[in-house]
């Protein structure tokens, strides 16, 4: 990923925390803790509501005047690695905009893509950590650029004071640009270089990849922990069998969104609109009454209609995996045991 911070003043003084580690082009050194480990989102001083959606643009030119500072790259989770990169541009510059693309690099490749948030979540998520506003582009109108005239592209339409990536970046065509070659032309170029380190958790590299294969895993609880926000599903309630309101368990039910990272078939504890629940993916096998997959959710102490809503549920951790019982009796028993987990959780 890439990250510019551009600024009008080019005498503003550094003031990146102490424990942030950051790479000095002029001296080649990485300077601070190389194992920084803190996974906290970082947060702004500047307070938004989590509903509101930074202002979005469809190309550079739309919005050039409108914020002299950005970070650019594609975060897939907006994880606490990319809360760092996030960070050094923001503790440097104090606002920033944000560069991305529409969709992820990997289709341009013809590589399937798996995301952990949809494109909404995201958003919300990069909006809480201070962005000012976000410009969507099209990967394959850049794909091709060498990594020179990308740099020089960058250079001579901000004129960047620093440009922070994090330590395995890379651009331009054949991934020629990375790290050093951004280190070498900050002289050239009058940029601070600041290459931000490995996030590490446990000895392992947090990135979106490891991510994505712990929500495989089903190991909800140490994703979560690396994203520094809980995994989440959204989509319009739709009407199932109503099944589980003659058991006294009522569900809302959505549709397991395509494109984003499946977790294993099971029982989830969640949380909808801060309520407690109990979520179901899979295929009901004990009703046998579903052709595809779905997903169930049971808000705990909750009687309101929720049909044809826009709901977003937050997966805290796995209960159990999917299990096919000999009745509607042994269902609601087993049911009452995952609801009475969720809440001890």
């Amino acid at each position: 990923m890439l990250v510019s911070a551009i600024s009008q003043n080019r005498n503003n003084g550094y003031n990146m925390s102490s424990n942030m580690p950051f790479y000095n082009s002029r001296s080649n050194e990485t300077i601070g803790d190389t194992a920084f480990n803190s996974l906290t989102p970082y947060v702004s001083k500047k307070v938004v509501s989590s509903e509101k959606l930074p202002q979005i643009f469809d190309n550079i030119n739309e919005w050039q005047n409108f914020c002299h500072k950005q970070i650019l790259g594609f975060f897939d989770g907006v994880h606490t690695a990319h809360q760092a990169v996030i960070k050094s541009a923001l503790d440097y510059a104090g606002e920033a905009m944000l560069i991305t693309f529409k969709d992820s690099p990997a289709k341009y490749f013809n590589q399937e893509a798996e995301y952990i948030y949809t494109r909404k979540q995201s958003l919300k998520k990069i909006m809480s950590l201070g962005v000012s506003g976000v410009v969507e582009l099209n990967f394959a109108e850049i794909a091709n650029m060498p990594a020179d005239e990308y740099l020089k592209f960058i250079v001579q339409k901000y004129n960047p004071i620093s440009i922070s990536t994090g330590y395995n970046h890379t651009f331009g065509k054949n991934r020629s640009g990375n790290p050093d070659f951004l280190a070498e032309n900050a002289d050239k170029f009058g940029y601070k270089y600041i290459c931000v380190p490995p996030q590490m958790f446990n000895d392992q590299i947090i990135s979106s990849t490891l991510i994505r294969k712990l929500l495989k895993e089903g190991n909800i609880l140490l994703a979560n922990r690396l994203l520094g926000t809980n995994f989440m599903l959204e989509g319009t309630v739709i009407r199932g069998a109503q099944l589980g309101r003659t058991i006294g368990f009522p569900t809302a039910n959505i549709k397991y969104t395509p494109e984003i990272v499946q977790i294993p078939f099971g029982v989830y504890s969640a949380r909808v609109n801060n309520r407690p629940a109990v979520l179901n993916w899979g295929m009901k096998p004990t009703v046998h009454n579903t052709k595809e997959p779905i997903v169930e959710v049971h808000i705990i102490n909750f009687d309101g209609d929720l049909y044809g809503k826009n709901i977003e549920i937050e997966i805290t951790s796995k209960i159990r995996d999917e299990k096919k019982f000999r009745g509607l009796e042994e269902l609601r028993t087993q049911i009452e045991k995952d609801v009475k987990e969720c809440l001890k959780l």
